[in-house]
C-alpha cells in the first residue's frame, strides 16, 4: 500500500488569478483525493496596494523574516514529509529554502516559468525573445528595463542576483519540476535534479459529443497581453472579418482599442474556471499566438480535453503539447499571415477540425490525465526523499 504523506505547499499568489494558481489548486485537490494530508502556506500579492507596501515587498523578496518564522513554525508543528514550493516572490522569498534544508525536509519546487534565470520569468523583452540574463547576467533586466518600470526592473534583477549568489536554489532544492522538456533543457544546471512532469487537465470533463458538434467561434483563453500575442490576434481578426472570435481573459483599455471597429470580435474579460468547459465546447477551434516561451498553458490542455483543435505558435515547449497536423496546427510566432491562413484552414474544414480535435482529446486523456500526473509526482517525491536522506 502506498504511504500517505503530509505535504506542505508554499505559494505566493499573484495579484490576479492565473494559470499558475489554477495548477496549484489542482495539485492540492489531486493530493487530497488520493488521501494525502495537505497544508498550504500562502501570501498574496493582491495585498500590495500602496507604494510603501511595494517597497517593503522588495526587501521581503530578498529576505522575509515573517516567512522564515512562519515556515519554521510549520516545520516544527506540522512536520511535513515533503515541502512543495511554487512561486516565492515577492512576499515569501527563497530565503526560506535553507531553513527547510537545515531541517532535513525533502524539498521539491515546480518552476512554472523561467524565473530561476530570467528576472521577469518570460525570456521576453521589448517584443522579442531574450535570454541575455542567462548565465548570471541579471543586470540586463535593469539595463533594458524589461519590466517596463526602471524601479521594478532593478528590483527584479537584484532579487534574482541575490538568490543566485546566496545559492538559495542551487544548494537546497532536491527536485525541480519542469513543465516541458524545452523548459527543462533551458534551466537544467547539470545536477540531475531537473525533471519533466506535465500539468494535469483531468478535472475538465470531456463531452462525449464534442467531436461531432462544431462550435460557433474561434476562442482564446488567457491574458490579452503583448507576450501572449494580442497584436497578432488583432491582425488575424482584421484579416478574417467573416469569422467570429471570442476572447476570455483579462485585458485593459489599451488592449481593447486594438479591436475597435471589429464587429467579429467579442471581449468577455476574465471568466470563472467553472464556465470555461462550456466556452471550449462552444468554440470550433482555439488559438494561442504567444510570442514568449510559455510554460505549459492550461488553456491548451483544457481545449484538447474538450476535443477542440488549437492553432498555436511554434515557440518554446508549445510544440510538445500541440502536434502539428495531428492535434492542431502550428504557426510561426509573430507571423499574422501564417496564423490567419491556419485559422481559416481549420474554420473551413469541419472534417479536419473533428479529426484533430479527437486526436487532441485522446492525447489529453493519456498524457495530461490526473492518473499520469499523480504517478509521476509520487516518483518525484520518492526521489526527493531519497536525495534528502542521502544529503
Amino acid at each position: 500500500m502506498e504511504r500517505l504523506l503530509k505535504i506542505l505547499l508554499v505559494h505566493n499568489r499573484y495579484g490576479a488569478y492565473s494559470g499558475e494558481e489554477a495548477a496549484v489548486d489542482r495539485l492540492e485537490a489531486t493530493l487530497r483525493r488520493h488521501g494525502h494530508e495537505v497544508r498550504r502556506y500562502e501570501r498574496d500579492s493582491a495585498t500590495l496596494r500602496s507604494r510603501a507596501s511595494v517597497v517593503r515587498a522588495f526587501f521581503s523578496s530578498l529576505y522575509s523574516p515573517r516567512a522564515r518564522r512562519d515556515i519554521g513554525r510549520l516545520l516544527e508543528t506540522y512536520r511535513p514529509d515533503i515541502v512543495h514550493v511554487h512561486n516565492l516572490y515577492p512576499l515569501i522569498s527563497p530565503a526560506i529554502l535553507p531553513l527547510i534544508r537545515e531541517q532535513g525536509t525533502p524539498l521539491v519546487m515546480t518552476v512554472h516559468n523561467f524565473r530561476l534565470i530570467c528576472p521577469t520569468g518570460l525570456f521576453y523583452s521589448h517584443g522579442e525573445v531574450c535570454e541575455r540574463c542567462s548565465g548570471g547576467r541579471e543586470y540586463w533586466c535593469a539595463l533594458r528595463n524589461c519590466a517596463g518600470s526602471r524601479g521594478k526592473s532593478l528590483a527584479y534583477a537584484l532579487r534574482n542576483g541575490w538568490a543566485r549568489l546566496r545559492g538559495y536554489y542551487a544548494k537546497t532544492v532536491d527536485r525541480f519540476i519542469c513543465l516541458t522538456a524545452f523548459q527543462c533543457q533551458r534551466l537544467d544546471d547539470g545536477s540531475g535534479r531537473f525533471v519533466v512532469l506535465r500539468n494535469s487537465a483531468e478535472d475538465v470533463e470531456g463531452d462525449a459529443d464534442a467531436v461531432d458538434r462544431l462550435g460557433d467561434y474561434v476562442g482564446f483563453v488567457g491574458r490579452l497581453t503583448q507576450e501572449k500575442g494580442v497584436e497578432i490576434l488583432a491582425g488575424v481578426c482584421r484579416r478574417l472579418p467573416d469569422i467570429p472570435f471570442v476572447f476570455a481573459g483579462v485585458h485593459d483599455e489599451k488592449t481593447a482599442r486594438l479591436f475597435d471597429g471589429m464587429e467579429n470580435v467579442t471581449l468577455l474579460g476574465h471568466q470563472p474556471a467553472e464556465i470555461l468547459p462550456d466556452f471550449y465546447r462552444r468554440a470550433r477551434l482555439m488559438v494561442l499566438p504567444s510570442l514568449c516561451y510559455e510554460g505549459s498553458p492550461l488553456a491548451l490542455m483544457e481545449a484538447m480535453q474538450q476535443a477542440r483543435p488549437v492553432v498555436c505558435s511554434a515557440v518554446g515547449g508549445l510544440s510538445e503539447i500541440v502536434d502539428d497536423g495531428v492535434t492542431g496546427l502550428l504557426a510561426s510566432a509573430g507571423d499574422v499571415e501564417d496564423f490567419s491562413r491556419r485559422v481559416a484552414q481549420l474554420w473551413a474544414d469541419p472534417a479536419l477540425c473533428r479529426r484533430l480535435g479527437e486526436a487532441g482529446r485522446d492525447k489529453a486523456r493519456q498524457a495530461y490525465s490526473d492518473r499520469a500526473h499523480y504517478q509521476g509526482l509520487m516518483r518525484i517525491y520518492a526521489d526527493a526523499r531519497q536525495r534528502a536522506g542521502d544529503a
